[in-house]
């Protein structure tokens, strides 16, 4: 499946079951947090297993002045939060990386995969925000709030993976 029919599938979804949800924050919020985790599900199937090192905007290599910002708006305080729940754990059996130095590559590798995941569920986000700002604010807000926890932090966090990944490097 490639981005345009995902992107195109998901907020034609997204905009037609909006139409049916009761009116109040409740079950705009519970609305937004499903479309969010949904998504993400998409985002794992559209992202290719080969990417190429840029993506519009986005770059596979990180600069250290990125990597400055990151810390100053709280991405390792994230990350902390990320290990208390156990979210990292499960992310890091996923990826199956095994903390070898020859692992890093790949690792590099499955950070670009996420960001770009994020990245695409953030630009979907904000596409099913727009015709929806008026007539369902309450889904709206829940879209915004959630997309910066769900998709804004954990790019820049892969970003700073990807950067001390790099310092290792060389």
């Amino acid at each position: 499946m490639n981005w345009g029919l995902a992107s195109g599938l998901t907020v034609a979804l997204a905009l037609w079951t909006s139409q049916f949800l009761p009116l109040g924050a409740v079950p705009a919020f519970a609305f937004a947090w499903l479309l969010h985790w949904l998504l993400m599900i998409v985002a794992v199937k559209v992202v290719p297993q080969s990417l190429r090192r840029t993506a519009g905007p986005l770059t596979f290599n990180v600069g250290p002045s990125e990597f400055q910002w990151y810390r100053r708006l709280g991405v390792r305080a994230f990350d902390r939060g990320l290990d208390l729940i156990g979210w990292n754990w499960m992310i890091r059996e996923a990826r199956g990386y095994t903390g070898k130095r020859g692992a890093l590559a790949g690792l590099a590798e499955e950070t670009w995969r996420s960001e770009l995941g994020h990245a695409w569920a953030f630009l979907t986000t904000c596409l099913i925000a727009l015709p929806l700002w008026f007539s369902q604010s309450d889904v709206v807000t829940g879209l915004l709030v959630l997309t910066v926890p769900l998709h804004v932090y954990p790019m820049m966090l892969q970003r700073l993976l990807r950067w001390r990944i790099q310092q290792l490097q060389g």
